[in-house]
């Protein structure tokens, strides 16, 4: 589960947002089993070259990290795996990490995120899949 950013960029408040991400995460929860759900935090798309227009006067990076921390707070309260792909955000700060329109992440990008998954699942409660 990736969620967040159409969020952030909408103003949806924290508390609604909060709202959402839970029931979100019960619906798959109870659909798959906690085992098979994992989350995506959010990029901080303010190092895009594009992502500027998006704040509307409002604090990019503030606004993702608080919905970040309610992903954390809420992942581990329910045991869930959250991955951390924020981490790399500075990196869309170079064209090669971006697609062409300069603010979706590149395929460069994305193989980052996808070996942090992957590592990130070897070594959790998805072992499973790897035997």
């Amino acid at each position: 589960l990736m969620v967040g950013v159409n969020d952030w960029v909408q103003d949806i408040s924290t508390f609604v947002f909060e709202k959402n991400f839970t029931s979100i995460l019960k619906v798959l929860i109870d659909r798959v089993g906690f085992e098979s759900v994992f989350v995506l935090n959010i990029p901080d798309f303010s190092y895009a070259p594009e992502g500027a227009q998006y704040a509307r006067g409002r604090d990019i990076s503030k606004g993702i990290q608080e919905l970040n921390r309610i992903i954390a707070e809420l992942c581990n309260q329910h045991k869930i795996l959250w991955i951390d792909v924020h981490q790399y955000s500075k990196l869309m700060k170079s064209e090669d990490y971006l697609a062409s329109d300069k603010l979706p992440p590149s395929e460069k990008l994305y193989s980052i995120w996808t070996n942090q998954i992957f590592n990130s699942l070897k070594t959790s409660n998805f072992q499973q899949l790897f035997r």
